[in-house]
């Protein structure tokens, strides 16, 4: 994947549910847990392979919106 810094970035925090369409043996998917997509407070739960099965929740409690 070749993104310029701010289309990462946004891609990150608005869509990382669709990560799992770019690379699916990786990232089986991306889901809101609590909140909305890009927000302070939300919780995401991601479900991945990285040598082994994973299940992350993550708490998104800060974002630098300065480029």
């Amino acid at each position: 994947m070749s993104l310029k810094g701010d289309v990462f970035h946004e891609f990150f925090r608005q869509r990382p549910h669709h990560l799992s369409n770019i690379c699916p043996d990786k990232i089986q998917n991306v889901n809101i847990h609590e909140g909305e997509w890009g927000t302070v407070g939300s919780i995401n739960f991601w479900n991945f392979t990285h040598g082994k099965h994973i299940l992350y929740l993550i708490l998104i409690f800060i974002m630098n919106m300065v480029h």
